[in-house]
Order: structure tokens, then C-alpha cells, then sequence
């Protein structure tokens, strides 16, 4: 099963233990709420703040060595200005026969420049969010191998890389990957750690490859869940949206003003504390699909908004349900989970959205 995330064992501050003999009365909730007081005191344990200069020079080495094997059109093809309009526009979620995208296809590349251009994706992303991206475009492959539906144009290398301004160390720049199902705009050079918005979904929610079971959203699913699932029946009725949502509110092509349902939800600041570490922990699995270095950067920021928060769900609290939704804002923070269906694909599957509302696209 697909499930990979990073946390750190720290037994070493007050009140810790007190929390994991409440939350082992239930052995499953008991262990994640362990995994979930860790990653709320990584940051408080860390000697070392993510160095994110370090992180935008390793990607330029990579997107050096990448344009290296490139022809001057292909380059051409890959670079937009910083400020070009097409950053916002030019990203989706639908297959890529539906809407166009930017810089270059990954399976118009021949295998070397193809190899260094997953390094380079791989180098941003950290090694926690290239297997989400792998997981997701394994899916693609999937549905694509086995002719599910005849009208999409769809597989692994369906997917497209563009850089906006010119990668150097004192200079904002933004590498943008995306493709169906999957979408990230990294933010480097700037004065402000930004990483979205992102967009993750899988269509199947499950599949076989290769003699293994590979479920791309399970970690994302399975923290909102429990956090849902760790709601009194009160806190579950303040949670509630007064609207359903079938669909994403933030998605592609929907930079919106986020007033919808802005005053709804249980606010944070009413939850238990090993209630707001699970809320930790759901939002590091957006979060923590880029590198190590802006990952931590970015908890640290959502940590301090912590109290502010605001947790909805709509539809049905099962998020296995069809047209179940959940969603975490905030001042900044806004993450989106849809449950949805598919008349060619049998089962549910997911579509998620992580924004942030004050530095999309690396907006000061």
C-alpha cells in the first residue's frame, strides 16, 4: 500500500506521554496520534531551519544539467518570463488533450534529456513528494494500459515542465510541472517560501501494478479521516458547511476570492491537543510533497496559524463516500479533499487542492 511519510521519534517533551496513553484506549488512533504529536514537535526540536537557498542551488544545478541536453527550441519551448499570465492559466487538472499546458512534454523528450528532467522534478520535490507524483502518474499509466476511457490522453510522460524567469539564487523563478491529476507550482529565489497551488488526485483511487496495490491519495484520505474521525458529535455539527461541494472550489483555472463558507467550520483553537496534532499532520501531507528544506518552512508558518484554522466537511464525514469533502483554511492555509466518481472507472477516487491564499504563485 502507498504510504510514505516522514516523522521523527521525540520523547522528550512534557506532557507527550500523557497524550499517548489517552489515544492508546484506541490502538489505531493510538498510533497515529504518536506519529501526530511527533511532526507537531519536529519543528520545535529541529536544530537546523530548512536552508532554502541550499534548496533553490540544487534545483539549479539540476535544471542546468537538464537545458544542457536541450535544442535551443526545446529551451525556448520550456522558459516563459516571470511575470508571463499563462503561469495562472496555463496549469489544469484534466487530461492534457482537454486543456493545454505549458513548456514541454515529458514524452516528447528522448531518454537522456527524459532521465534528466525527473531529476530535476525529483531534486524539487524531495523523495516524499516524487513518490506522490510517481503514484499519481503510475494511475495515469494504468488507466492508459488498460483503454478505461477511449477520449483521455493519458500515461506517465503526459506530463509537462515549465520554468517562469530564470533560475538563479537572488531572482524569483517558478518551476511548474503538471498534467492530469497533478500539478505543482515551486517557488524559488524569492523572498518568500511558496509551493502552490498544488494539485493531487488520482483517478483510480486504487489499482494493481506490478503485484502491488497502489492507492496514490491513501496518506492524504487517511489523515483527514482521522481527523474527522477524532471529531465529539458536537465538534462534527459546528464542522459542517451549510452548502455541499461536488466539486473543488479552488481548482485549476479558479483562483478565486476563498469567501465561500469562509465563516464556517469548527475553529481550531476548540480542539483538543491531540486533536490539533492530527490537524498537524493532515496538513503535512500537502506540505511535505515539496522539499525537505520548504516543507519544514512551511509547517512552521501553518503551525503558527494553527489556532486560527477552520476545519468543514460536507456531503458525508465517510470520506469513502461519493461527493464527501473536507477542508482546512485559514488566513493563508486552504486545502481542499473531494471524494468523486467516474462512469468508465469504477470506485471512488480523489482530487485535492493546497493553496495559499497570500503567496500562490509566490505573491509577497
Amino acid at each position: 500500500m502507498y504510504l510514505v511519510r516522514r516523522v521523527r521519534v521525540i520523547l522528550h517533551f512534557a506532557g507527550v506521554f500523557a497524550m499517548h496513553i489517552r489515544c492508546l484506549k484506541n490502538l489505531r488512533f493510538g498510533l497515529l496520534c504518536l506519529v501526530a504529536t511527533t511532526a507537531l514537535m519536529s519543528c520545535a526540536e529541529s536544530t537546523q531551519p530548512g536552508n532554502y537557498h541550499a534548496a533553490n542551488l540544487r534545483v539549479i544545478q539540476t535544471v542546468e544539467s537538464f537545458t544542457a541536453l536541450l535544442s535551443e527550441q526545446e529551451r525556448e519551448t520550456l522558459f516563459y518570463a516571470k511575470d508571463d499570465p499563462l503561469l495562472q492559466t496555463g496549469w489544469s487538472h484534466k487530461p492534457v488533450n482537454y486543456d493545454a499546458r505549458n513548456g514541454l512534454l515529458l514524452g516528447d523528450l528522448n531518454q537522456e534529456q527524459y532521465t534528466a528532467a525527473l531529476q530535476v522534478i525529483r531534486v524539487a520535490l524531495g523523495e516524499v513528494g516524487y513518490q506522490q507524483f510517481s503514484a499519481v502518474t503510475e494511475a495515469d499509466q494504468y488507466l492508459e494500459d488498460a483503454a478505461r476511457i477511449p477520449n483521455y490522453t493519458l500515461g506517465q510522460r503526459k506530463y509537462y515542465l515549465a520554468i517562469f524567469g530564470v533560475p538563479t539564487k537572488n531572482r524569483p523563478w517558478v518551476l511548474q510541472i503538471s498534467g492530469h491529476n497533478y500539478t505543482q507550482h515551486i517557488v524559488f529565489g524569492a523572498d518568500v517560501i511558496a509551493a502552490s497551488p498544488m494539485f493531487i488526485g488520482s483517478l483510480p483511487g486504487t489499482f494493481e501494478r506490478n503485484g502491488h496495490t497502489v492507492v496514490p491519495m491513501q496518506g492524504k484520505v487517511e489523515a483527514m479521516q482521522m481527523l474527522l474521525g477524532s471529531l465529539s458529535p458536537e465538534q462534527l455539527a459546528m464542522a459542517r458547511f451549510r452548502s455541499s461541494y461536488s466539486e473543488l472550489m479552488a481548482g485549476s483555472h479558479q483562483d478565486t476570492d476563498f469567501s465561500n463558507g469562509a465563516g464556517e467550520g469548527l475553529l481550531a483553537r476548540h480542539l483538543t491537543t491531540p486533536q490539533k496534532a492530527l490537524l498537524l499532520t493532515a496538513i503535512m501531507q500537502w506540505v511535505d510533497d515539496v522539499n525537505a528544506d520548504f516543507s519544514y518552512l512551511l509547517r512552521q508558518r501553518y503551525q503558527a496559524q494553527s489556532d486560527t484554522l477552520r476545519i468543514g466537511w460536507a456531503g458525508s464525514p465517510d470520506l469513502r463516500k461519493e461527493y464527501a469533502y473536507m477542508r482546512i483554511q485559514g488566513s493563508s492555509l486552504w486545502i481542499e479533499l473531494s471524494a468523486k466518481t467516474h462512469d468508465d472507472v469504477p470506485g471512488i477516487y480523489y482530487q485535492s487542492v493546497y493553496r495559499d491564499k497570500a503567496h500562490d504563485y509566490g505573491r509577497k
